[in-house]
């Protein structure tokens, strides 16, 4: 584990998208996903599920064992048809984009070596389940008692606790991202809150980093390797996906939640981003 400073922690961001206990459905038993966007665990509880990988490197991963996956990763999954599991899966980044820890091979443990871990999901997929309206979850607008927001926070950062430490025994390294120019911090907030398709508010974001707008986008280039623009749409990308996954908020509510006016266009431009539908995609969240 590396020791960091308390102001780099605090610019962590690390949110639960969801955690469940159930059988696989079978429209999400056979998929192929480009390129995943989130941290996941699962457990197979019964079958098993044949992952594939863009190596080539393939694993079969039975009953009685954890997965730990990472963002970035190109994958197939074939579920057996009576598989069952737990699925955990959450955001762990910096404000620049850049994931906790580093992509690297699927981490594959059996069940009962880590009890820290199987007792942590075990504890917040129980809470969630019975105190959070799942909508909650993928909603901004939605409403929370505060004692509610607490605890499921505790039980999910004791969550993570075990996760990294899990990962950081089999060899996974955490990742740093580079210096942020602290005349971007600002910035960062107000283009993680805009919609890419809306012109970029240059006036105030130049006005936040004192920096005229040729200035800033170099600049942003050089900490991010994008543009603001497509930082933007990173972020929505992310924000469909989380909304996706909740199976009771339909595309045209998903599409207006994050900015779109039109649901053909969301649609189009979300199958040019992922290869999938929208509907496509969310039968293949696990």
């Amino acid at each position: 584990m590396k020791e960091l400073k308390n102001a780099n922690w605090r610019e962590l961001d690390a949110r639960l998208l969801w955690v469940y206990s159930s059988r696989v459905a079978p429209a999400s038993s056979n998929a192929e996903i480009r390129n995943c966007e989130y941290f996941s665990v699962w457990r197979l509880r019964r079958g098993y599920v044949d992952m594939g990988f863009a190596d080539g490197n393939s694993c079969r991963v039975e009953a009685g064992s954890w997965i730990a996956l990472f963002p970035g990763l190109q994958k197939s999954q074939l579920f057996s048809p009576d598989a069952e599991i737990v699925s955990v899966a959450f955001i762990g980044r910096w404000p620049d984009g850049t994931n906790l820890l580093k992509a690297g091979e699927p981490v594959i443990f059996s069940s009962g070596s880590e009890p820290a871990l199987e007792h942590a999901v075990s504890e917040l997929c129980h809470y969630v389940n019975e105190n959070i309206d799942f909508n909650y979850m993928h909603q901004s607008a939605a409403r929370i008692f505060f004692s509610t927001y607490a605890h499921s926070n505790v039980l999910f950062w004791t969550f993570i606790e075990s996760w990294y430490a899990i990962m950081s025994n089999k060899g996974c390294s955490i990742q740093l991202p580079d210096d942020l120019d602290p005349r971007l911090r600002p910035a960062l907030s107000t283009l993680r809150k805009h919609h890419f398709n809306q012109p970029l508010p240059y006036e105030q974001l130049c006005r936040q980093s004192g920096l005229s707008r040729s200035h800033f986008d170099r600049l942003f280039a050089d900490q991010f390797g994008q543009s603001p623009k497509k930082f933007c749409e990173g972020i929505c990308l992310e924000n469909v996906i989380r909304l996706l996954s909740s199976g009771s908020i339909s595309v045209k509510e998903a599409a207006f939640e994050t900015g779109f006016v039109n649901v053909s266009h969301f649609c189009t431009w979300f199958k040019r981003k992922t290869r999938y539908s929208p509907e496509e995609y969310r039968r293949f969240l696990v």
